[in-house]
């Protein structure tokens, strides 16, 4: 049996660590899946690259859970039809292992195990049959209503004898998905609401006689001196909800009281994620930093307590502590949380802070008093005492410290500077030389080793919000850099390249010119006499050969890029909603043309009532001939990601790449036209780019770089989204990468209403209803009005960086609408793999 290798990389306060086990194919297909639960990410510095290394994804999804509203068979007493419910549809608690069934025609809901369980296709023809004749429970108005439903959405409307009406819906329930009544018929929705009032009303009782119970017995304990004492107040304040600070006050900067198990409410900061360089926090988590130790940890959003109202209850436990550090801490937080309030704190004591807190608020100076502009009040989130532990949490060994050291400690660049080696043998990154084969440094004298090599491609590309790259042109660092003064030219420098390699001598006078011209835009500069490493003339062509997929091709198309930029002609396969265009239009170029070929109707008819006529329709990509493609020549720009579904470990059952009844297969219609454009594309050079799931098989994987010619990149939109969205895109473009993270979910939400995100990044959304759902208990990731809510349609769509309602057409359902956009791409991130064709092409702005 093929083995398969699992490996999965992160980083965590600057260290790598990486876990390795290993299961065999059978054991993987058994499991079933559930995407994108592992991701492989490295990091230059820190930072994202597309670094070519393999991924594979966790399976945790077991075949027998549905999607509420899905049609079902379930078996109380008997064999009978239902619909799978949400437990919060009905007030209900959630159980992992256990299914809750609204039977249809009684109105009651049962709990069922899996096995209790199956889709309604099967058994269908004797069960159904024998419901519809009357030989079992008399059936009810919202039975009757389903069916008729269920007759229109197969195109077979119920008639008798019930016995052949029902072999013919078996067969083609057969080869159906599964039936999806969601959002519920109002019918049923009416009693859904009706059982869940029933059921609140009932928990709520319960749960007023468990609290009385409770008190009872805790008034019957003997209350301990000391620390027992103690442990018995923090236990009553964990209990007390109305010390729980509100989440939507929980904000970044906010000094606050957390609790972790086993410890004593300490106080501390909520810091963001990208501040103290961790991950991002768990579900319904918020990252504290403490105040004493200044230590991070993820601390729920239910033991988080408002800073005041902890003073006031732990005055008792804190006069008593005899720990210096828990002491020293709480006193740092109070002089933080009083200086926002304007407060002089000289010569206080623990004692001061006490009686200060127990002043009404209306005798405290405002924040607002004190002439605090409101784009001040954004800026400063911590006080300078948290700034600077922060700075010393990820800064402990920065970029720039490794770098100067690892240049003024190396023998062979030493050997270069007193000409007794060549620059050309060392490599400019890792300052080493190896016997095997380097490759040029595509901007300055010097060469890349392989495994350099690797980490510097993505880097040239990646562009910060100022449009200045975010990496070192020499050796793609980060933290400090010198840009260029040319607003054309996108170039940085770190510190110690420009003073070690680059300008030893002219160094001071670089840093004094206002503005400076870097060696790519003047050449003949008095600085470049002392450097070390000198500028390439040919640095252009440079880059066009390191990104290269066919020397040929790429070499016929430079003098045409360097003297003349024409309009962009498109050919976009598997189309979907369009989001290609979407992407080009959001770049500003200037598109002539936008070939669309896509057979799904709805997909169609959202791209249609968006784009109109901008874009023309060539249908089903296997009825494109190669008489078609000449009618449409020439194409700069092919772009393209066939059905994923038999490609991906989430789908235990899929085909491959080669079975001919698969959707797999169509990878090669891809390939199929793309050699047709390279032959007959001969005076425009073809860019190109083709996009698929990451989570397949190593072979399946092989086979593509096979046909395509290359590595993919792998790229996770969770770097310009609110989503994790981890693909492989194989491409001949510079990839353009911008590392600033920009949204959160709650950046998305609506606004005015309440939502607040309970994460940061939700899971990859895809076509089932249950991917919104976050977390190993499918918990929702939103809270409105204190209860757990789904998102919204319009906010799915922002997720995905399309305009709000763009699938809001001919009154589609919001499944149908999710099924679209989880089939669709991320916006952002075409956007940013496009981002180098600005360079080639005409933009409507210019």
């Amino acid at each position: 049996m093929e083995e398969i290798e699992l490996v999965d990389t992160f980083d965590t306060d600057k260290k790598t660590q990486k876990f390795r086990s290993r299961k065999t194919q059978a054991w993987w297909d058994e499991q079933g899946g559930c995407e994108n639960d592992i991701i492989r990410v490295t990091g230059v510095d820190g930072h994202l690259t597309r670094n070519l290394l393999k991924t594979t994804e966790s399976i945790k999804r077991k075949k027998n859970f549905f999607d509420p509203g899905t049609l079902v068979w379930g078996n109380c007493t008997g064999w009978w039809p239902g619909l799978v419910v949400d437990p919060d549809d009905i007030g209900m608690l959630e159980d992992p292992v256990k299914i809750w069934i609204f039977w249809l025609g009684e109105g009651k809901i049962s709990q069922l195990k899996n096995t209790q369980v199956k889709i309604f296709y099967e058994g269908s023809t004797d069960r159904l049959a024998d419901i519809l004749n009357g030989k079992t429970r008399k059936l009810g108005h919202s039975f009757d209503e389903m069916i008729k439903e269920l007759g229109e959405r197969l195109n077979d409307k119920i008639t008798k004898p019930y016995e052949t009406w029902s072999k013919r819906i078996y067969l083609k329930l057969k080869n159906h998905d599964d039936i999806i009544f969601y959002p519920y018929p109002l019918e049923i929705k009416n009693k859904l609401d009706q059982l869940k009032l029933k059921n609140k009303e009932l928990n709520s009782n319960k749960s007023i006689a468990s609290q009385a119970l409770n008190k009872q017995k805790s008034n019957n304990k003997k209350l301990k001196i000391d620390d027992k004492k103690s442990s018995s107040v923090n236990k009553q304040n964990d209990k007390s909800s109305t010390d729980v600070l509100h989440l939507k006050f929980q904000k970044i900067g906010t000094i606050v009281w957390g609790k972790i198990a086993g410890q004593i409410w300490w106080p501390g900061v909520i810091t963001d994620y990208h501040d103290c360089g961790m991950q991002e926090p768990k579900f319904g988590c918020q990252w504290i930093m403490w105040y004493g130790d200044y230590t991070l940890s993820q601390v729920n959003h239910k033991c988080i307590m408002n800073f005041e109202k902890g003073i006031k209850k732990l005055e008792p436990i804190i006069k008593q502590s005899k720990r210096d550090v828990y002491k020293k801490g709480i006193f740092q937080a109070s002089l933080d949380y009083c200086e926002f309030y304007g407060v002089k704190t000289e010569g206080w004591t623990l004692q001061s802070i006490f009686d200060w807190s127990k002043k009404p608020k209306s005798s405290r100076v405002n924040l607002t008093k004190r002439n605090l502009t409101t784009q001040l009040l954004e800026t400063i989130k911590y006080s300078q005492k948290i700034q600077s532990e922060l700075k010393k949490h990820i800064t402990k060994c920065t970029t720039a410290d490794v770098r100067e050291h690892d240049i003024k400690n190396s023998s062979k660049l030493e050997l270069v500077k007193v000409g007794k080696a060549n620059i050309n043998e060392l490599c400019l990154m890792c300052l080493e030389n190896y016997d095997e084969s380097l490759i040029n440094h595509p901007y300055f004298d010097g060469k890349l080793c392989q495994v350099c090599l690797v980490k510097y491609k993505p880097t040239i590309f990646a562009y910060d919000d100022d449009g200045k790259c975010f990496f070192c042109t020499v050796c793609a660092g980060t933290d400090t850099v010198v840009m260029c003064g040319n607003p054309d030219c996108p170039r940085v420098y770190c510190m110690s390249c420009l003073k070690y390699l680059i300008s030893p001598k002219s160094y001071k006078k670089i840093l004094k010119c206002e503005p400076w011209n870097c060696y790519l835009c003047e050449t003949n500069k008095i600085f470049i006499k002392s450097s070390i490493i000198k500028p390439r003339i040919d640095w252009k062509n440079n880059i066009f050969e390191l990104f290269k997929t066919s020397h040929e091709t790429m070499s016929s198309c430079l003098k045409r890029f360097n003297n003349k930029k024409n309009k962009i002609r498109v050919l976009s396969l598997f189309d979907g909603i369009s989001t290609g265009f979407l992407a080009l239009n959001k770049l500003g170029l200037d598109v002539e043309c936008y070939y669309a070929s896509e057979i799904d109707p709805d997909a169609e008819l959202v791209s249609l009532v968006n784009n109109g006529n901008l874009i023309t329709r060539l249908g089903d990509v296997r009825n494109i001939t190669e008489e078609k493609i000449r009618q449409i020549l020439p194409i700069d720009l092919l772009i393209g990601g066939s059905p994923c579904n038999d490609l991906s470990l989430v789908n235990p059952k899929r085909r491959g790449l080669h079975d001919p009844n698969g959707t797999g297969v169509l990878f090669f219609e891809f390939c199929r036209i793309k050699k047709i454009l390279e032959t007959l594309n001969i005076d425009r050079h073809l860019f190109w780019m083709f996009e698929n799931v990451a989570s397949m098989p190593e072979e399946y994987k092989q086979d593509i770089n096979k046909n395509l010619g290359c590595e993919p990149d792998l790229i996770d939109s969770s770097f310009y989204s609110p989503q994790h969205r981890p693909r492989y895109y194989w491409n001949n473009i510079p990839l353009s990468n911008s590392i600033k993270l920009s949204k959160d979910l709650q950046d998305v939400l609506a606004p005015n209403c309440n939502r607040y995100a309970l994460v940061k990044k939700i899971r990859t959304v895809t076509t089932q209803l249950k991917s919104l759902k976050q977390g190993t208990k499918a918990l929702k990731p939103v809270l409105m009005n204190e209860e757990y809510d789904c998102l919204w349609t319009t906010e799915l769509e922002e997720i995905f960086s399309l305009p709000r309602h763009y699938t809001d057409v001919n009154n589609l359902s919001a499944t149908k609408r999710q099924k679209l956009i989880g089939q669709s791409w991320c916006v952002q991130t075409i956007t940013e793999i496009l981002r180098p064709l600005c360079h080639f092409f005409t933009q409507i702005n210019s």
